[in-house]
């Protein structure tokens, strides 16, 4: 039960910095930054450490 929720607050987290990433279209390096944040979410949400 527990390991749903930590999935489902990751992937809540995945989905917020997705779409902030997309808002902020002229900062490139915003989106760097963003994509950085974004592999170890991703790898969390698959379950690979």
């Amino acid at each position: 039960m527990l390991k749903i929720v930590y999935l489902g607050i990751v992937a809540l987290c995945l989905a917020l910095i997705v779409v902030n990433m997309f808002r902020k279209k002229k900062n490139i390096h915003y989106q760097i930054e963003a994509a950085l944040v974004l592999v170890p979410l991703i790898l969390r949400l698959l379950l690979i450490k």
